[in-house]
């Protein structure tokens, strides 16, 4: 609690090594959001309301069944992993990228999946089940490492073995 009369400041940093990428409610109020992507915030009357994905085509685009949305004003930080984009996508405008990859979409943005291709593609070829698809007008984010993928990069695995390496000469 804050017990003097003077204003404080508060870090807060991401959950995992990330962009922060602000967005201001003013704007963008009632902005989808990817699970995980929120981590702070601020603002009078901001409201979070997790939902259940109204189709399994938005479930598997979003890449979860829940999803949430957040309204009213202020400012709020989302984490992304890698390198984060921001486009903005005109009327009827479609941008596909890997389901995971997807961070949050303006209200009027329409999220939906497709196939990623035949059952080569899906089985052998790395690129999953199916793709995020985001239809337009309004603005989008996505990245190249959701939290996941950095947790992954960063844990260091240890092999065992006889112990040796160490020092391979001089010279």
């Amino acid at each position: 609690i804050n017990k003097t009369t003077g204003p404080l400041s508060l870090s807060v940093p991401p959950p995992f090594p990330a962009k922060c990428v602000p967005v201001n409610l003013a704007r963008y109020s009632g902005i989808k959001v990817a699970m995980g992507a929120f981590f702070a915030g601020f603002g009078r009357d901001m409201r979070f309301n997790f939902f259940m994905v109204r189709s399994l085509g938005m479930m598997l685009g979003a890449g979860n069944l829940f999803m949430t949305t957040i309204s009213g004003t202020g400012m709020v930080f989302l984490a992304g992993g890698g390198t984060v984009i921001q486009k903005f996508l005109a009327q009827g405008e479609e941008y596909i990228i890997a389901s995971d990859a997807f961070m949050a979409a303006e209200a009027s943005v329409d999220i939906s999946a497709r196939k990623t291709g035949g059952c080569g593609v899906m089985c052998c070829g790395g690129e999953g089940l199916v793709n995020t698809v985001l239809k337009g007008p309004g603005m989008i984010l996505f990245q190249s490492m959701d939290a996941t993928k950095a947790a992954l990069n960063y844990v260091t695995v240890t092999q065992k073995g006889d112990g040796g390496g160490g020092g391979g000469g001089g010279g």
